[in-house]
């Protein structure tokens, strides 16, 4: 439908008393593989979602496994804050190294003051969120397992940070 599903749900979905479950997926799910959220992609990949169906496994394991051999390659998000191509074009050390960008941004690009897309700033989301920063996690992944959940703002500046415009 190319439809966003998160912009979706806090455009109509939560003035209709929806679960927000439905636009980013469970915290569990997200748990197994840090900033992969399986109803996400599939609900943005409707190919993948076919194929999923159609293999007979597991939907969300398929959906990680597509995302891991091919998704990232071709640019598809792996969550509604993180942006696949932005990233890659705005950090050409990540692009160059040929990694998958979500693991880099969970392992590394969070503590370097990089963003995962132009719509979340991680060092205002840090800011913003003492508690976030004191415990040390990484704020995209917590935005999306308990920060939207609570309420809590996701700024963003329409840039990439670390000093890039995206």
């Amino acid at each position: 439908a190319g439809v966003d599903p998160l912009a979706h749900y806090l455009l109509y979905g939560q003035g209709e008393g929806r679960e927000i479950y439905a636009a980013i997926g469970k915290a569990a799910d997200l748990g197994a593989h840090p900033g992969f959220d399986a109803e996400y992609y599939l609900l943005s990949n409707l190919d993948v979602a076919r194929a999923a169906t159609s293999s007979g496994r597991d939907p969300f394991a398929f959906a990680y496994d597509h995302y891991q051999l091919y998704g990232w390659k071709e640019g598809r998000n792996p969550d509604a804050v993180f942006d696949t191509k932005g990233y890659l074009n705005a950090y050409g050390d990540v692009k160059a190294a040929g990694v998958d960008p979500l693991l880099h941004y969970d392992l590394y690009g969070w503590k370097e003051g990089r963003d995962p897309s132009k719509g979340f700033d991680t060092t205002a989301y840090l800011a913003a969120n003492g508690d976030v920063a004191r415990a040390k996690v990484d704020p995209m992944l917590h935005y999306l397992q308990y920060g939207a959940l609570e309420g809590r703002a996701a700024p963003g500046d329409t840039t990439f940070g670390f000093g890039n415009i995206g």
